[in-house]
């Protein structure tokens, strides 16, 4: 722990000589008893990323160890954008195209510790009472858990890349925004199926009354 803890702050000096702090903000997440850091690691994180990692759903001290010791303090001049970022992380479809369509879509199979810590977060969400934990369990129940692992954790290692570009801490009222334009859509879907048995019932009895009159 000692010798995490030096590196650490060796990290979070050389940031703050670049960037200005803003208020530091805990993300008040519950931590683990067993194997316990013998330092604030939370605090420590957010001198070297500029912000709270900590603020995204389903992020730990665990999580945010991983990313420290994998990508070091320069993440957002190592890659260009968050889509690159999430290539890397091998958390993006590895699309083989002929002719113009789409033959395979798998994800490459490779290791990449980043990409496995933002799975293990993902497959945390099934519970979650939050946007992202809505967004998984849609996505479950379209395409299954597997698939919505892999995009849920996507879509996590996206946020971490911009909050971190950004210096701002994890936003949820812009997914949920997002999500309440979904949740309309399939509301106004909703309505137009109903509206369509209906048709289909009222057609139905109409049939019955002419088959009846005629016998």
């Amino acid at each position: 722990d000692d010798r995490i803890e030096a590196q650490t702050n060796k990290l979070a000096e050389t940031q703050e000589k670049r960037q200005p702090r803003d208020p530091f903000t805990r993300a008040c997440k519950s931590k683990a008893a067993k194997n316990k850091l013998a330092f604030d690691l939370e605090v420590v994180a957010y001198r070297i990323f500029g912000v709270n990692a900590m603020s995204i759903p389903s992020v730990s001290e665990g999580t945010v160890l991983t990313l420290l010791a994998e990508l070091g303090a320069d993440l957002t001049e190592k890659f260009k954008s968050a889509r690159a970022f999430c290539h890397w992380c091998n958390l993006t479809p590895n699309n083989k195209i002929t002719g113009g369509r789409t033959q395979s879509s798998h994800i490459e199979k490779r290791k990449n510790r980043v990409g496995q810590a933002f799975r293990q977060c993902a497959s945390t969400l099934h519970h979650a009472k939050n946007e992202l934990g809505q967004m998984y369990r849609r996505i479950k129940a379209q395409s299954g858990a597997a698939q919505a692992n892999v995009a849920m954790a996507h879509k996590l290692a996206k946020i971490f890349f911009n909050i971190v570009l950004k210096k701002q801490d994890y936003d949820a009222s812009i997914l949920a925004r997002n999500e309440q334009v979904i949740l309309e859509k399939r509301i106004q879907r909703s309505k137009k199926q109903l509206e369509k048995l209906m048709k289909a019932k009222n057609q139905t009895s109409e049939n019955q009354l002419v088959a009846a009159n005629v016998i």
